[in-house]
C-alpha cells in the first residue's frame, strides 16, 4: 500500500509496482505448484524402495517380520548339534 501511495505522488515509478507484483506472481505459482504436487504425491503414493541390511532380508520392518525373525534364529540355535565335553 506505501509503494502505491508513493507511486500516485509521484515519488516512485510504476515498473517498481510492477516488478513487486511480478514476484508476488512468481512466489504466488512457486507455492500453488508445490500444492499440486504435494497433493498429488499424497494421492499417488508411489512406493519407495528401501535398501535393506543383509540381516534383515526378507523380514520387513514390521513387528510381525521381526517376530518371525527371532522364531527362526531360536529355532536355528535348537538346531545345532550341542558338542558335550570332549574326553
Amino acid at each position: 500500500a506505501s509503494v502505491s501511495e508513493r507511486i500516485a505522488s509521484g515519488e516512485l515509478a510504476v515498473e517498481v509496482l510492477d516488478t513487486a507484483l511480478a514476484y508476488e506472481w512468481q512466489a504466488l505459482i512457486t507455492i500453488l505448484a508445490i500444492s499440486v504436487l504435494n497433493v498429488v504425491l499424497g494421492v499417488w503414493r508411489p512406493k519407495m524402495k528401501r535398501r535393506r541390511t543383509p540381516g534383515w532380508a526378507g523380514t520387513g520392518s514390521t513387528r510381525i517380520g521381526m517376530e518371525r525373525q527371532r522364531e527362526r534364529d531360536r529355532l536355528a540355535v535348537a538346531e545345532r548339534p550341542q558338542s558335550g565335553p570332549e574326553a
